[in-house]
Order: C-alpha cells, then sequence, then structure tokens
C-alpha cells in the first residue's frame, strides 16, 4: 500500500502513522464559483498530536458548528490555488526532504527500531528496519531517495 502513495499524500501518512498526527472536521463556508453563494460543508484537517481546539474552534461548536475528532468520511479541506490546504503547509516534507525523513529515523529510534541505510552510486536508496530485538530486518525498502525509502521502510515496519 505505501508504494502507491506518493509525494504530499505520503508525507501526512508519515504524520499520522508515526508522528501520531489526527484529523480534525469541522465546518468551512466555501463557494462552488467565485460569484456564486457560500455554501457550508464539513471538510477535514490534519493536525499535530499537541494540537487542542482553541477560542475559534470552541466558539464553532457553541454555535452549532462542526469541530470534532473526522471519521474520515469528511473531503479534505481544499484551498483554491494551493491544492489540500493541510499538506501544503503543516506536514513536513518527509518524503522529499533528508532532514525531515531524518525526523522519521529519529522517531523510529526512539521506539527501538534499528536502522540501516544503504546509497548506491546511481543515488538509489535501500532502507532496512529492524526491531530492536530482532536480527532480520522486518521492513525493507528501496527507492530513487534515501528520504523516500526512509518513509516507506518506516511505513511498513510499523504496519507490522
Amino acid at each position: 500500500m505505501t508504494d502507491t502513495v506518493t509525494g504530499r499524500d505520503l508525507d501526512a501518512r508519515v504524520a499520522e502513522v508515526v508522528f501520531g498526527w489526527q484529523w480534525w472536521a469541522h465546518t468551512k463556508a466555501e463557494r462552488d464559483d467565485p460569484h456564486g453563494p457560500r455554501v457550508e460543508r464539513v471538510v477535514r484537517t490534519l493536525h499535530a498530536p499537541d494540537f487542542q481546539p482553541g477560542p475559534w474552534e470552541e466558539w464553532a461548536a457553541h454555535t452549532g458548528k462542526v469541530f470534532r475528532p473526522a471519521t474520515g468520511d469528511e473531503p479534505v479541506e481544499r484551498v483554491q490555488g494551493m491544492g489540500d490546504a493541510v499538506r501544503q503547509s503543516l506536514v513536513p516534507p518527509y518524503s522529499s526532504d533528508m532532514s525531515a525523513a531524518w525526523l522519521v529515523v529519529d522517531e523510529m529510534r526512539r521506539r527501538d527500531w534499528i536502522l540501516n541505510l544503504r546509497v548506491g552510486p546511481s543515488g538509489k536508496a535501500e532502507v532496512a528496519f529492524a526491531d530492536d530485538g530482532e536480527e532480520r530486518p522486518v521492513a525493507r525498502h528501496v527507492a530513487k531517495s534515501p528520504a523516500l525509502a526512509i518513509c516507506r521502510a518506516a511505513l511498513a515496519a510499523l504496519a507490522r
């Protein structure tokens, strides 16, 4: 499954699975066309695990607007010209930036996973994660970049 998820979708999945980010649903007023009326819809956005609803969210809940953990049925919030707002700003680019990918490595090591990383002359990377008590890796992935391989191998390891 992790091979089919790419780009910012993969980064969002890493944020969820590795770091515990959560989807929240909220009411958003938007226009279907620039001159049309505003329509209220329930959408979802991804938030860091330490997210706490603030005054706006409390006001929204008090006025009958939705603000709750998402069920997954809600569409992802879109920002005109940006695509998915949450994927454009809050979530680090784990799968394309090595410094962000190293945060994944640090979190996996904190969970007692051992990393084996090899990069060939072509730049292709092979990443394997082994559980601290295991001799053999339980998850291995080869990708065009170390950051991408780290993300996919981490998701595979945590899916076991």
